[in-house]
């Protein structure tokens, strides 16, 4: 299992287009590029009926992405000037994307027990993402740079967008965020204030 502070720093784009500008005015900022990765995602927020998780500041995401399956519990606090600072926690699981799935009660270190007990999980929304990623390093800072393409998902009901996202993986954050300063100024990136949850829960409360 896997826990911490995510770290982020998130852009709008307007097309698939648009957020090819980023890799290009990254490495005119001085950052080193690997080669670009290629990977489709499915993601599944998931909750109680009654919201529990929601209610106390956290979200469940399953993911289906390369043959392999991760749960995710994540806190929910907001982006603040672009940046996301948010606790963590992550486990991969045996499941093939395909109908119910049962956790043990010890998945996580037993913190999804601890927060809706023996109440059922359902379905709140879908996110299906087109991502090209890279890592990138600038001096001791190490970031994974993320292009999206997404589709958010609910009731037979879809919406589409574009982000991009650089998220800190080693060393200072002060590396992230003079980036992003320089982004905004420079090269004319839009602050995204909005995590992918948040956008499907909108989806999810207003159809």
């Amino acid at each position: 299992m896997s826990n911490g502070i995510e770290i982020e720093v998130k852009f709008d784009a307007k097309s698939a287009t648009d957020l090819l500008r980023l890799p290009q005015n990254l490495k005119t900022l001085g950052w080193d590029l690997s080669d670009p990765n290629d990977v489709v995602m499915n993601d599944y927020y998931l909750d109680t009926p009654d919201l529990d998780l929601l209610q106390s500041g956290w979200t469940i995401r399953l993911r289906r992405a390369s043959e392999q399956s991760k749960i995710t519990l994540k806190s929910l606090a907001p982006c603040e000037d672009g940046v996301a600072r948010r606790e963590e926690y992550e486990e991969e699981i045996n499941w093939d994307g395909s109908g119910s799935v049962a956790f043990p009660e010890d998945i996580l270190d037993g913190r999804i027990n601890d927060l809706v007990g023996e109440k059922t999980l359902w379905l709140l929304f879908q996110v299906e993402q087109s991502r090209t990623q890279y890592i990138s390093t600038l001096n001791e800072c190490t970031a994974e740079v993320s292009l999206d393409a997404i589709r958010w998902i609910y009731n037979k009901r879809s919406m589409n967008g574009y982000t991009a996202e650089l998220e800190l993986v080693d060393g200072n954050e002060e590396g992230i965020l003079e980036t992003q300063a320089s982004l905004l100024k420079d090269f004319d990136w839009k602050l995204s204030n909005q995590s992918k949850f948040e956008v499907g829960l909108d989806l999810y409360n207003h159809f």
